[in-house]
């Protein structure tokens, strides 16, 4: 692949640039395709591969190749998710987030609402006009985000009347530089939930979660918060009283969150004990750090720091 078309545009997500540059490629004439290409047109959504692709690309582009340097932190930062996934997880787990066998070491990648690839209608025409072409963004990528933090504009991820979906990379490497469906040809228009005060924190938390550099202690201090407002300390781990506040105190954690907003921000919902709730709210790390289970999705640790914000926690 030609190294004058391996770039990183502001705010690109480091999975979908093989991509783009594939579509270069071809637009010249020509088809050759790399490793890291393969990889990216692989991709159905925007997190099945980030570990080994994402450190890839990020250590083409950063003149220091050690995960914990400046540089490698500032793309990551930029274009990566590996910071946002990785932000409650235990240092010794970072970067990869996978162990040896290649198992991601956190769970919920697939119950969140991004299952698409998103873009956002003006920053296609933007794009377009100062770059040549369209590219995928990194925050528009991101779970809890439903909106282009720029524009406003509710993200797209496919068509709203024929059902066409902006799914895999290969077949649409960029987004529709027109912004019409690849399928039926009409306007491609972004689906806007019923948006509420939570979701909007929400967003807001996880933009910045994004952004933010990697703090050791911060899952520590959200379930130390939990449990001073749950009242458990100094009462026996198994004991009756202390597993029926921890009961009392997620019932109520569960229940602050709409049905509304649970369907806008999972998938795979179900009912726990008479409550509707996504299985990463009930993940035993949001109530016991040493658990020996996969760590749940960011996107459960920031609606309980959203809660314990909210009862003045």
């Amino acid at each position: 692949m030609s190294k004058a078309l391996q770039t990183l545009m502001p705010g690109e997500d480091a999975h979908a640039a093989p991509a783009r540059w594939y579509y270069m490629m071809r637009t010249a004439g020509s088809v050759n395709t790399d490793k890291l290409t393969k990889l990216a047109l692989g991709l159905v959504n925007p997190h099945t591969a980030f570990n080994e692709l994402e450190m890839q690309i990020i250590t083409m582009f950063s003149s220091e190749t050690h995960w914990d340097s400046k540089a490698y932190r500032k793309l990551v930062v930029d274009h990566g998710i590996s910071g946002y996934l990785g932000a409650y997880l235990p240092k010794i787990l970072l970067p990869k987030v996978r162990n040896d066998k290649g198992v991601l070491q956190l769970t919920g990648c697939g119950n969140t609402h991004v299952s698409n690839w998103r873009f956002c209608r003006a920053c296609i025409d933007n794009d377009t006009q100062k770059f040549g072409a369209p590219y995928f963004h990194r925050d528009h990528q991101l779970p809890g985000v439903f909106h282009c933090l720029k524009h406003r504009e509710p993200l797209i991820d496919g068509c709203l009347a024929c059902g066409w979906k902006m799914k895999k990379l290969e077949l649409n490497p960029i987004p529709p530089a027109d912004g019409k469906c690849p399928k039926c040809g009409k306007r491609l228009l972004g689906h806007n939930p019923i948006f509420t005060n939570k979701m909007e924190r929400i967003e807001k938390a996880s933009l910045l979660l994004a952004k933010s550099e990697y703090d050791e202690q911060r899952r520590f201090a959200v379930v130390a918060r939990m449990k001073a407002s749950a009242n458990i300390n100094g009462l026996d781990p198994l004991s009756v009283p202390r597993r029926m506040k921890l009961a009392g105190w997620f019932s109520r954690f569960w229940g602050s969150i709409s049905p509304n907003e649970y369907y806008a921000l999972f998938s795979g919902l179900k009912e726990y004990q008479g409550i509707l709730t996504s299985s990463l709210l009930r993940n035993p790390h949001l109530r016991q750090i040493d658990a020996r289970i996969a760590h749940p999705h960011p996107i459960a640790y920031l609606l309980l720091e959203d809660y314990l914000a909210q009862i003045g926690a």
